[in-house]
């Protein structure tokens, strides 16, 4: 489902199950127009050239490849589990919209903020607008007996702060298997 995002030139980190300890990056180098029915999955065929060799690697052998559809560097980047997004049937223009919680000053409920996603993978989502660096979100909640909503601790911290470098932004890359 992902062939359409993948692109000539588009980098790929390569691991072999026979050499377990190794791993090359690499570029795509040629993607199959046409793909391969088997059991009524479709295969496509894509070639990588390898930035460098190892004479560990044999003809034939299995490979995994990641292949990087798009990077961004320096972005806000939180965990996907703190992303919520409304039903489609929310009307008042609302459906759809996503939005994270925060837990505000006087120990009530939740506070929603609305959020604007840029790119997002299996795991974190960019934030482009709505919360700051350093903002403290909930990223899940755990409902006891009573059915009050209480703040569960962050196993990432409870700083916005998601993948963060160096520089004072994330780096986040998007990937295809």
């Amino acid at each position: 489902i992902d062939v359409a995002k993948i692109k000539i030139g588009q980098k790929t980190d390569l691991t072999f199950d026979a050499v377990p300890d190794l791993t090359i990056s690499g570029v795509v180098a040629d993607i199959d127009a046409v793909g391969i029915v088997s059991q009524g999955v479709v295969t496509y065929i894509v070639k990588v050239s390898f930035d460098t060799g190892d004479n560990r690697i044999k003809p034939g052998m299995s490979v995994s490849s990641v292949i990087i559809t798009d990077e961004k560097q320096n972005v806000l980047v939180i965990p996907n589990s703190a992303v919520k997004s409304l039903p489609a049937n929310s009307g008042a223009g609302q459906a759809g919209k996503s939005y994270i919680e925060i837990l505000n000053n006087y120990g009530e409920a939740p506070e929603k903020i609305w959020v604007e996603q840029g790119l997002w993978s299996d795991t974190h989502s960019e934030i482009v607008s709505g919360i700051k660096e350093g903002d403290e979100i909930i990223i899940r909640t755990i409902l006891p007996v009573s059915g009050t909503t209480a703040a569960a601790p962050s196993i990432f911290g409870s700083p916005a702060t998601g993948t963060r470098g160096t520089s004072g932004g994330g780096n986040i890359r998007f990937q295809t298997r």
